[in-house]
Formats: C-alpha cells, sequence, structure tokens
C-alpha cells in the first residue's frame, strides 16, 4: 500500500515465490510446503499530483514457510545421548534444519524419573539451551531427558530415559536406541501464512 495520500493503487499482481499469484490489492497466501521464499508485486497507481498512471515491481522481502519441527531424514529420533567421562553425557540433536530459520528455540531438561510422568518441577535436575549440550547429571540414576525444539511453525518435544553411572572416561553409547525415544508433544500445526 502506497504511504502517499495522492496515490491510488488501480491493480497490482503478487508473486509468492512459490508460483502462486494474486491479483487481489491485500491478498492472503498459504504456502503448502516449508522454504524460503521471495515475495514482489508488480502495482499500477494513479498520481493524483501528476495526473499519470504509472507503474512500479517492489520486492518485499523473504517469507520463511515452516511446518513443526521434524527429524532430520534417516535419523533415529529427534536425539542420542552419548557417555563423554564420569556423569556428562553428550546430547545429539536430529533436528531437521534444512530450512534455515524453522528452528529458533531450543530447551534441555533433565528430570529424575524413569518416565514422561516424572517430567514435573520438583523432579528437575537440570537445564540447557544449546543445540547439543553436554549434560552433567547430579548422580547415578535414572533421569528422563526431554529436547524442545519450536519455531514458527510450531513447539515438538521429544523424550528418552538415561540411566546413568559414574564409570569414568568411556565413549561407549549409552543411549537406550531409538526405541527409548518417545514424542511428548506437538503443538501449532499450521504454517507460517503471508
Amino acid at each position: 500500500e502506497a504511504d502517499d495520500e495522492s496515490v491510488e493503487v488501480i491493480s497490482a499482481e503478487w508473486r509468492f515465490g512459490d508460483g502462486g499469484t494474486s491479483t487481489e490489492l491485500n491478498p492472503t497466501h498459504e504456502f503448502v510446503a516449508q522454504d524460503q521464499y521471495t515475495v514482489s508485486v508488480d502495482y499500477v497507481f494513479f498520481n493524483e499530483e501528476c495526473g499519470e498512471v504509472e507503474s512500479r515491481e517492489v520486492k518485499l522481502g523473504y517469507i520463511i514457510a515452516c511446518e513443526p519441527p521434524a527429524v532430520a531424514e534417516g535419523a533415529p529420533g529427534f536425539f542420542q545421548m552419548g557417555h563423554v567421562d564420569g556423569l556428562q553425557y553428550q546430547a545429539y540433536n536430529h533436528s531437521d534444519v534444512t530450512t534455515y530459520g524453522c528452528i529458533d528455540e531450543i530447551a534441555w531438561n533433565a528430570y529424575k524419573g524413569t518416565s514422561v510422568a516424572d517430567a514435573t518441577e520438583a523432579n528437575l535436575v537440570l537445564s540447557a539451551n544449546a543445540w547439543a549440550p553436554i549434560l552433567e547429571f547430579p548422580a547415578d540414576g535414572s533421569y528422563v531427558v526431554v529436547m524442545t525444539v519450536g519455531g514458527p511453525g510450531g513447539v515438538v518435544a521429544s523424550s528418552m530415559v538415561v540411566n546413568t553411572a559414574d564409570v569414568g572416561s568411556g565413549g561407549c553409547n549409552s543411549a537406550p536406541g531409538a526405541a527409548g525415544l518417545g514424542l511428548v508433544g506437538l503443538l501449532a500445526l499450521r504454517r507460517r501464512r503471508r
């Protein structure tokens, strides 16, 4: 829309970067695939001051269309845990990042217990906000690790039970494998519209 009151927009042709177009002055558009798109518009306007009809193309910028976070292709689940040293375990994040900007928040929480039902504030023993942190557990035992990833397309949480033991340095993978992964929640299942 033009800010100048002496300019009247007569027509517009929008290109959304995915093959979709519109001739509405103020359109809405739903993207059907996650990706980055360049949106532009050609508009014709009447300039009252000059008494002329003019046309102009404007590239409005990039749109990121996102679906809820997903597991990277070929990965066994959203994450795995591997023993590093003592009670330190490396978190391996397998979230799909093929479209930049679709994941913009991440949180790791570990709770004392053996099931998602134990994931309560009273059982919380550690938190982190890195992509693939090293988590140091407070003592030997069983813990429910919950990784939550989110972005414009929604939020997804995944959990795994980790049985820790202070066995010194090793490098063995202590993850219970893909069978230990469980989807905790899936929210906001809509794509971003522009």
